[in-house]
């Protein structure tokens, strides 16, 4: 990781001296990168809408697709407020989420 980040060994463990504190940076920076990308974002798009576009253009029927965009932010949210007080990686949160989310819309039928 060191090197991928340009600098010694010894200098990335001076600023990270244990693993916890990499998350925890590395946490923060998530955390405002996303605060900065939602508010610098325009009001007419969203996550939600990018999904659904993409998928969309993919070729998945419209209802489909909306399903799918609004179910990843909701899956995504859920998982990052799990995450949050966590020493894992985000993605399984947010796949856990998902599939909770999954169960959920199919004992509604």
């Amino acid at each position: 990781m060191a090197q991928r980040a340009g600098v010694a060994k010894s200098t990335f463990f001076r600023h990270f001296p244990d693993k916890r504190d990499l998350l925890v940076a590395g946490r923060q920076t998530l955390s405002r990168l996303l605060a900065e990308g939602i508010a610098e974002a325009p009001e007419s798009v969203g996550l939600a809408v990018a999904m659904t576009d993409a998928l969309v253009a993919r070729g998945v029927p419209d209802p489909t697709a909306h399903l799918a965009g609004e179910l990843g932010v909701l899956a995504f949210k859920r998982g990052y407020a799990q995450w949050l007080d966590a020493d894992a990686a985000l993605a399984p949160y947010v796949l856990a989420a998902l599939e909770d989310l999954g169960s959920a819309s199919r004992s509604l039928t």
